[in-house]
């Protein structure tokens, strides 16, 4: 594993530099007010991973804090942080960039989650998608099931 995997914050408070964008997005958590898709931005190591990764344990956490802190320790947690969860799909778009890895995730995501709340695909590097995998996504993005939600995280707006 690399630095950035082994020191990776597990939970919100450990999150350095993005203040207003934790505060934003655990708000949202405890409120129940939340988007289909999520879209972060930024250079390279302004933690858009990381923060993807956390949304997903605190939106399918099985005993969230009342600050909208995942727990780290319920099964979903668990998965999540060691990468093999079937309800969070993590799709690094500059190597999956095609039409047909997004048609991939169309049929995935019309499944019922197996142990959360929610299907979570997050796609990185999402600017690297071919136009014709970003087209076929945006259908996707633009009437997703309800059980679903997209975090996509890019350096090109």
């Amino acid at each position: 594993m690399s630095l950035t995997t082994d020191y990776r914050p597990q939970n919100w408070s450990h999150v350095i530099g993005q203040d207003s964008v934790v505060e934003v997005l655990k708000n949202s958590i405890v409120n129940k007010q939340l988007a289909n898709a999520y879209l972060f931005v930024g250079i390279r190591g302004t933690g858009k991973t990381t923060c993807a990764r956390l949304l997903a344990k605190s939106l399918d956490c099985k005993q969230l804090a009342e600050d909208g802190e995942p727990c780290g320790q319920c099964e979903s947690c668990v998965a999540i942080t060691k990468g093999n969860s079937l309800d969070v799909k993590e799709i690094d778009m500059a190597t999956n960039r095609g039409i047909d890895d997004v048609r991939a995730i169309q049929e995935s995501v019309q499944y019922a989650a197996t142990g959360g709340r929610y299907r979570i695909v997050i796609c990185d590097e999402a600017h690297q998608m071919t136009p014709q995998a970003a087209s076929a996504l945006l259908k996707v993005l633009e009437e997703p099931p309800k059980n679903v939600k997209f975090i996509l995280c890019t350096t090109e707006l």
